[in-house]
C-alpha cells in the first residue's frame, strides 16, 4: 500500500500543482470580479456532481472490497446511475441560474463540467476498487493537468474575461467527459445478477458524509458572493489556493486509504493516525511563516490583503486532515453509517447557521473561522463514534 501511496502521491502532486499553477496565472489575468465569479463556477461544480452520483463512488468501493463484483450486471447500474445524475445536476444549474442571474453560456459552461465531473470522479472509483490505483488516477485528475496546458496561452495575453477561460476549459471537460464515460462503460462487468439494492442504500447513507462536506468547503463561496461581493469571494479563494500541499496528502491518503482500510490492523491504524498527526503540524507552522509570502509572490502583491486568515483556514486544513482516518474507518469497517449519516445532518445545520451569522458580523474573517469550529467538531464527532463502537 505504501508503494501506491508514494505513486500516487507523486501524481496528486503534480495534477495539484498543475491547478496551483491554472489558479496563479487566473488570479493574475483575471479581473477581481471575473476571478471572484470564476471561484464560484468551482465551487457550484465540486458542490453539484458529487450530490449528483448519490454516495455510489463510495458505495461502490464498500461493495467491490466485501464482493465477488463479476457476477453482477454493473453496466446497467452505470447507465442508470448516469441518467439520474444528469438529471440532479440539470436541476441543480437551473437553480443555481435562478439564484446567480448567470447568463445562458455560463450555464451552458456550468453543466458540461459538472456532469463531466461526476464521469471523472465515479469511473476512477471503481477502477481502484479493481487494483488500478494509478491508472484511475490519471483519469480522476487529467483535467487538472489539460485545463494548465490550456491556460499557458492566456499568461501571453495581456488580460482575459471569464468569457474566454469558460470556451477553453468547456471543451477540455466536455472532450475529456465523453472520453472517459465511454472507457468506463466496456469495464463495467454485465454479470446475470442485478446490482443488490444495498448498494443504492448504503450510498444514500453516505451521501450523508458527501453532502456535509461539500456543505462545509462550499457554504462559504455560496454565502459571500451574496453578503459581501464577487472581489472579496475572489480574494478568499486565492488565500484558499496556496493550501494545496494540504490538498495534495488529503486526497492522496483519501484515495488510497478507503478501499484497504478493512485489511489494516490496529498497529498499522495506530502508526497511520501518528504520521497524521506529525505531518499537519508541520505543514501547518510551514504555511503560518511562509504563507505571506507565497500569497504575496503568487499574486504579485494583488491580494495580499487576506493574509491574516492563514492561521484560521491552516488550522481548518489540520482537522479535515485528521478527520481522513474515522470517517474511512467508520465508511468501511464500522456499523455505525447511521450515526455517521446523523451526525452529517448536523454539521450540515451548523455549517449553514454559523457561516451564514459569522460572514454576516465578521466579514471573511467570520467564514474562515466557521470552517475551522465544523471541522473540529466534525472530527470530534467521527472519533467519538469509533470510541462508543469500541466500548
Amino acid at each position: 500500500m505504501l508503494k501506491k501511496f508514494s505513486s500516487v502521491l507523486l501524481l496528486q502532486s503534480i495534477s495539484l500543482l498543475c491547478g496551483l499553477g491554472k489558479t496563479i496565472i487566473l488570479g493574475r489575468q483575471l479581473s477581481e470580479y471575473d476571478f471572484g465569479l470564476y471561484s464560484l463556477l468551482l465551487a457550484l461544480i465540486g458542490f453539484t456532481y458529487p450530490i449528483s452520483l448519490l454516495g455510489q463512488r463510495n458505495s461502490i468501493v464498500r461493495f467491490c472490497s466485501n464482493f465477488e463484483i463479476s457476477t453482477y450486471n454493473f453496466k446497467r447500474y452505470y447507465q442508470h446511475l448516469s441518467l439520474i445524475s444528469t438529471l440532479i445536476i440539470a436541476l441543480f444549474v437551473f437553480s443555481a441560474s435562478l439564484i446567480y442571474q448567470f447568463d445562458l453560456h455560463i450555464i451552458v459552461f456550468l453543466f458540461i463540467a459538472t456532469l463531466a465531473s461526476a464521469f471523472l470522479e465515479f469511473v476512477p472509483s471503481f477502477l481502484r476498487t479493481q487494483g488500478r490505483i494509478v491508472h484511475s488516477f490519471f483519469l480522476f485528475r487529467g483535467i487538472n493537468i489539460l485545463t494548465f496546458i490550456l491556460s499557458i496561452y492566456f499568461i501571453f495575453q495581456p488580460q482575459i474575461t471569464i468569457n474566454l477561460v469558460l470556451l477553453f476549459y468547456g471543451s477540455a471537460f466536455f472532450g475529456l467527459g465523453i472520453l472517459v464515460y465511454l472507457y468506463g462503460y466496456t469495464k463495467f462487468p454485465a454479470g446475470g445478477n442485478t446490482v443488490p439494492k444495498s448498494i443504492w442504500t448504503n450510498g444514500y447513507l453516505l451521501l450523508g458524509s458527501d453532502l456535509a462536506l461539500l456543505m462545509m468547503v462550499s457554504i462559504d463561496k455560496f454565502i459571500i458572493p451574496e453578503l459581501i461581493s464577487f472581489e472579496a469571494l475572489a480574494l478568499y479563494f486565492a488565500i484558499i489556493s496556496i493550501f494545496k500541499i494540504f490538498d495534495i496528502i488529503l486526497q492522496a491518503a483519501n484515495f488510497v486509504l478507503l478501499p484497504y482500510i478493512k485489511k489494516l490492523d490496529k498497529n498499522h491504524l495506530f502508526t497511520i493516525a501518528l504520521i497524521a498527526l506529525t505531518v499537519g503540524i508541520v505543514i501547518y507552522f510551514s504555511y503560518y511563516f511562509l504563507g505571506p509570502w507565497l500569497v504575496h509572490v503568487a499574486f504579485k502583491g494583488k491580494y495580499d490583503a487576506g493574509v491574516s486568515l492563514i492561521p484560521i483556514l491552516g488550522l481548518a486544513r489540520v482537522f479535515q486532515f485528521f478527520y481522513i482516518l474515522p470517517e474511512s474507518f467508520i465508511t468501511i469497517r464500522s456499523g455505525h453509517l447511521k450515526n455517521l449519516f446523523k451526525l452529517n445532518v448536523m454539521t450540515i445545520i451548523i455549517s449553514v447557521v454559523l457561516t451564514a451569522a459569522l460572514t454576516a458580523k465578521f466579514g471573511l474573517t467570520g467564514a474562515a473561522s466557521s470552517l475551522l469550529i465544523v471541522w473540529i467538531i466534525r472530527f470530534l464527532g467521527a472519533s467519538g463514534l469509533i470510541i462508543a463502537r469500541k466500548n
